[in-house]
């Protein structure tokens, strides 16, 4: 059983099944006020999949799993911390990770797919907390791809050649 508060999140509540001759009629809680609760069912062991995937080379190469994690239903709600970090995928000098595209927001999942300057990316800590949005009453899969960008790097040198500052420029796609 969950409690959905106001703002959409939902927090598990500890309830227990009454039965009567051997059939559940009823389930019994308790709440400090009136509310919206909603039921699960917990025959369904529902689970939550989260596979993170990168390009082989950083940028190039065919798309493979780097990060597959599987998260029970009790695991999720709001404030928890249930996926773990998957780390940053392998790249070159050249190139930046930033971040996590979600597949379904404008990304298919094929080969052909190119993180482009106009593709959102999300933190851990952002998709966490996109898969704790609403209660898991069935399974549930994730799918996210790494957003590797190939970069110049431009150092800046004061008269004396001592780096001032330093920063990093996408390359368009």
């Amino acid at each position: 059983m969950v409690h959905v508060k106001d703002d959409g999140s939902f927090e598990y509540v500890s309830s227990s099944v009454v039965t009567t001759r051997g059939k559940a009629d009823a389930i019994e809680f308790e709440a400090d006020s009136f509310s919206v609760y909603a039921v699960l069912d917990e025959n369904t062991n529902a689970t939550l999949t989260i596979s993170f995937y990168a390009r082989r080379n950083g940028s190039e190469g065919n798309w493979q799993i780097v990060n597959k994690q599987i998260i029970r239903a009790d695991q999720l709600g709001a404030g928890k911390s249930a996926i773990a970090d998957p780390g940053v995928p392998n790249i070159t000098t050249s190139q930046a990770f930033e971040g996590w595209a979600l597949e379904g927001e404008n990304v298919p999942f094929n080969e052909n797919f190119t993180v482009t300057a106009d593709t959102t990316t999300y933190s851990v800590r952002q998709i966490n907390d996109y898969c704790n949005e609403t209660p898991l009453a069935q399974n549930r899969e994730v799918v996210l791809y790494a957003a590797v960008y190939d970069v110049v790097y431009v150092t800046y040198h004061d008269q004396a050649g001592a780096v001032t500052s330093a920063e990093y420029h996408k390359i368009p796609a």
